[in-house]
């Protein structure tokens, strides 16, 4: 006891010495993306205790005049030689009503079709498993005067475990994960990130982000240059050949599948411009495209024609089925008002949530005495686009109005028109929102949104609108 009292009191002594002493200036971050841009905060006074030592609350010694590391504002690190680490993400509640059933509540991809469960049953759910986190590392001038930026980034749309605790207990997900070397006219970039394509997204609560509804995106594995010089940007990137077009139930491994058994990556690239027109007014243009191949190897039922899933026994045949799109993105800004929005084609993209998820349509003929197994694979051509109006009244308020739509072309679909499982012939959404700013990161709102499924010879037609509150805090 005599040996721990006096330790205590030169600990206490020492720490409201240290709670004395000025912290480094806070600095203030626009967005959860501006940590790329984040800029070292001047290395503390010799005299002042580092922060971090206040928060530990332990006495420590003066620190260097290169200090190791420091706060630059609540959530950012500054290391010596300029090298800051961000921490960021956004903390999402979602409420909303449906008046039919969404397959997964809070992925509104399309509507049911009437005369079944979820096509007929309203609903009411919560989510905030679209809460992204994220580190992101800064190192300036690492190579010359090249840069080094590195991200990872994870959510909890990874699915669900199972049982009565699965609604609270969403699994994570991998949503971004590079580095990059980067100066003013060149950024070489290696690691899972968006497709450079069609970078634009809607402010609507659906994470989706119309993504069946005229929105194409993906996050892929890559290697990307991106080359920048008199007011162009030029990305070309190489991609993982991810294929969608079968419904596995492993949820443990890795799998093979179209894409990757095509033996070429999926090829894109986006050339784009942003220009100040004066009087505050800035309009960003961009036409993107991409390619790629896919192998679809499926296993046949000689004696029905039936095309059989993975691991029921067959006769194997496979047909390749290319992979294209092609975009153009548009966004112009106002001091009150933007205007933006994306028009795409393109043929086998249910990888990118287009086509209504619908890919290739797989068909196949018994064999006869006197013909072998036919097998057929097509690919589903598709159209669509969307766009957005954003009103700026207050700095605090912000009202949207936006629209968007797929249309898989209906003679790609005929091949396999099932009465049980009809086609989706084309996916229209509308919405409408407000959000209101509570200071600098939190922001609250409410949307309502209509979305319209049509099917193939008029199946099952159906519509759903959706009322959703938000609050949403970003750091």
């Amino acid at each position: 006891m005599r040996t721990i009292l006096p330790i205590a009191i030169a600990v206490l002594l020492a720490t409201s010495a240290a709670r004395g002493q000025t912290p480094p200036a806070a600095t203030t971050t626009a967005a959860t993306e501006a940590a790329t841009a984040a800029t070292p905060a001047p290395v503390a006074a010799p005299a002042a205790a580092p922060v971090l030592d206040v928060v530990r609350l332990v006495p420590s010694p003066a620190p260097v005049a290169d200090d190791l590391m420091h706060l630059q504002d609540p959530f950012t690190f500054a290391f010596k030689n300029g090298v800051t680490l961000k921490f960021y993400g956004k903390l999402e509640l979602l409420a909303y009503y449906d008046t039919t059933t969404p397959y997964i509540s809070d992925w509104l991809a399309w509507v049911d079709p009437k005369g079944t469960i979820n096509g007929d049953e309203d609903s009411f759910s919560m989510s905030v498993r679209g809460s992204p986190i994220g580190l992101h590392v800064n190192w300036p001038k690492v190579v010359g005067n090249m840069a080094l930026n590195a991200r990872i980034e994870v959510d909890f749309v990874g699915g669900f475990v199972t049982g009565g605790s699965s609604a609270y207990s969403p699994l994570m997900r991998l949503k971004q994960a590079w580095v990059s070397l980067d100066n003013r006219n060149v950024t070489i970039l290696a690691g899972q990130h968006f497709g450079v394509f069609a970078p634009l997204f809607p402010d609507t609560a659906n994470w989706i982000a119309l993504g069946t509804s005229g929105n194409p995106w993906i996050r892929l594995p890559q290697v990307r240059l991106t080359v920048r010089g008199a007011g162009l940007q030029w990305d070309v990137s190489a991609n993982r050949p991810m294929g969608s077009n079968e419904v596995l139930t492993d949820t443990v491994n890795d799998h093979i599948s179209d894409g990757e058994w095509s033996n070429i990556p999926f090829f894109m690239t986006r050339l784009g411009g942003q220009h100040d027109l004066g009087a505050g007014v800035g309009l960003g243009w961009g036409v993107s495209g991409v390619w790629g191949r896919e192998k679809v190897k499926r296993s046949v039922d000689p004696a029905t024609g039936k095309v059989l899933a993975r691991g029921e026994a067959g006769e194997m045949h496979s047909k390749d089925a290319d992979v294209w799109m092609a975009n153009v993105d548009l966004k112009l800004t106002t001091k009150y008002l933007d205007v933006m929005g994306e028009f795409f084609g393109g043929a086998n993209v249910n990888t990118f949530f287009a086509g209504v998820l619908q890919g290739v349509a797989i068909t196949a003929t018994k064999a006869t005495d006197t013909m072998p197994v036919t097998y057929n694979v097509k690919s589903i051509r598709t159209l669509g686009g969307w766009g957005q109006v954003a009103i700026k009244p207050h700095k605090d308020v912000r009202l949207y109005a936006g629209a968007g739509i797929d249309h898989p072309f209906s003679s790609d679909l005929t091949p396999i028109y099932n009465p049980k499982a009809p086609p989706r012939l084309y996916n229209l959404s509308a919405y409408g929102a407000v959000h209101y700013a509570i200071g600098s990161a939190w922001r609250v709102g409410v949307e309502v949104s209509y979305t319209r499924t049509e099917y193939l010879k008029g199946f099952g037609n159906n519509y759903n609108i959706r009322t959703l509150a938000r609050s949403s805090w970003s750091f």
